[in-house]
């Protein structure tokens, strides 16, 4: 059996924190595994995120991105799962791209509440005003 392997990268911005979902799919001759690694900022500061990671529904491990080193996070990632079958697929073909949508991810966050000093919560009133959904 030819070996696969698939990811999807998830971000969005809750009560103007960072949430982030990746999920990769892995399957070859001895197993057809599923992580799942979600992480969220527990405060406004995106500069650290906790992650909870799942293997097939069971936790495995829970991790820290620090001051948004993507790179460091997946090796750290790698250093959990034990399979290196897996780590070899994933270091090269998914690598650099997890890394990058991550990154983007981060641009986009910063461009949308950071740089912009919008306040979301703020924002939506606003809009309802505008649209005489709220009075004045």
């Amino acid at each position: 059996m030819k070996k696969l392997i698939e990811h999807s990268v998830n971000g969005q911005i809750k009560s103007e924190s960072p949430e982030i979902c990746l999920e990769i799919m892995y399957q070859d001759d001895f197993s057809n595994d599923h992580y799942v690694l979600r992480g969220l900022s527990e405060n406004k500061d995106s500069k650290l995120l906790k992650f909870e990671v799942t293997k097939n529904g069971e936790e495995l491990a829970s991790l820290e991105m620090k001051e948004r080193n993507v790179g460091q996070f997946l090796n750290e990632f790698l250093n959990y799962t034990e399979d290196a079958d897996f780590n070899e697929e994933f270091k090269s073909k998914i690598y650099t791209t997890s890394e990058k949508q991550i990154t983007d991810f981060f641009e986009f966050y910063d461009n949308s509440i950071v740089l912009k000093g919008l306040n979301l919560e703020g924002e939506i009133k606003r809009m309802k005003k505008m649209a005489g959904i709220l009075k004045s």
